[in-house]
């Protein structure tokens, strides 16, 4: 056995074994191999595997891992990747490396060196990711399961293999109050409105089912596989995994390139600072930006023996949250969707001295 396939069989066999539900499928676009089209324009989608198949989907993946040839493979950036190749397939180090060159092409940042990708014939594809599936997606492993050549009629490998380290990205970036394995990362997910239209029955996050043409999860994978074609120069496969709704804009692909090569991490805070006399304005009332959606949190201290009051509103009309500071800290909370500004209050119901409101925005 090769130096390099040696190095990676025991560690194939460890995370293997831990395959469970939350694949995420990529489904067959040849009509003629899923029967009629449902709504939306999109094909049939095999819905996510159940806990009673897991255990013989973990099998087929320990069977292929364990067979593949292939480890660590540096790419032409001198970036490090774990690509394995079925057995199926004779030991071909330029092929492992032509993969390895591949995905390092793909826009990326340091996730690129977490995941594995099992490269397989379009049986041993099925095997593991279900009937009629193109390839998956394990978030809990950060592993791809894909097709390591071209087949007629669907898209092709590079194609299928960008769609799910697409799932990869998403999957190592954080959205709060959402995932953004289903939702799509922070400014994509903003960019596409992806919370408002949730909220009004449009889309289905995490949704792997019957609504897998509405998922937002999907169509981020999508968009980012047309944001790779389009920098690689390589012919845009057809869009039609998910709904139309959520093909790309300019604006929108730029977001995602961002939040891939320049993640969104943590909220940005601000500290407002104010003193209350008994001869001054009973009540201080200050706008911020909220660019993205997310979690706004605003959170009041004020001196021991007052009660100042903090609100908070989202902009032009939400609903106003309050709380009381009677010796201790007063939070309040909303969540941003779709609106770019709030306003916070502070007023005076007791007693005078100064007094700190700490805003957390997206």
């Amino acid at each position: 056995m090769p130096a390099n396939r040696a190095v990676a069989t025991a560690r194939r066999r460890t995370v293997a074994v831990a395959l469970v539900t939350g694949l995420v499928a990529l489904a067959s676009v040849v009509a003629a191999a899923v029967g009629s089209r449902p709504a939306h324009g999109v094909d049939s989608v095999p819905r996510t595997l159940g806990y009673g198949q897991a255990a013989a989907n973990a099998q087929a993946l320990t069977r292929l891992s364990a067979a593949a040839w292939g480890g660590r493979v540096t790419t032409g950036s001198g970036e490090s990747v774990e690509i394995l190749i079925s057995d199926s397939y004779p030991e071909d180090p330029s092929v492992l490396q032509s993969w390895g060159n591949y995905v390092g092409s793909l826009v990326h940042g340091s996730e690129l060196s977490t995941v594995t990708i099992q490269l397989g014939t379009p049986a041993d594809v099925e095997s593991v990711c279900g009937d009629l599936a193109l390839a998956c997606y394990s978030p809990r492993l950060d592993t791809v399961v894909a097709p390591a050549e071209d087949s007629p009629g669907v898209p092709t490998a590079q194609a299928i293999l960008a769609h799910e380290y697409g799932h990869h990205v998403a999957n190592n970036r954080v959205n709060p109050p959402w995932a953004a394995v289903d939702w799509g990362t922070k400014r994509w997910a903003t960019a596409e409105s992806i919370c408002g239209r949730t909220a009004a029955g449009e889309l289905a996050p995490g949704d792997e089912g019957a609504n897998y043409d509405r998922n937002p999860g999907e169509g981020y994978a999508e968009a980012y596989r047309v944001l790779n074609q389009r920098r690689l120069g390589l012919g845009e496969t057809p869009w039609q995994v998910v709904t139309t709704s959520l093909y790309p804009s300019p604006a929108s692909l730029t977001a995602l390139e961002q939040d891939v090569v320049r993640p969104w991490t943590k909220p940005t805070t601000r500290t407002l600072r104010g003193r209350f006399t008994k001869a001054g304005p009973r009540s201080r009332r200050t706008v911020l930006a909220t660019p993205l959606d997310g979690n706004v949190v605003a959170t009041l201290r004020a001196p021991a023996r007052t009660r100042y009051v903090v609100e908070l509103q989202l902009l032009p009309s939400g609903r106003v949250v309050r709380a009381a500071s009677t010796g201790r800290a007063a939070v309040v909370r909303a969540v941003a969707c779709g609106t770019r500004s709030a306003a916070v209050r502070v007023t005076r119901t007791r007693g005078t001295g100064q007094y700190s409101v700490v805003v957390s925005t997206p």
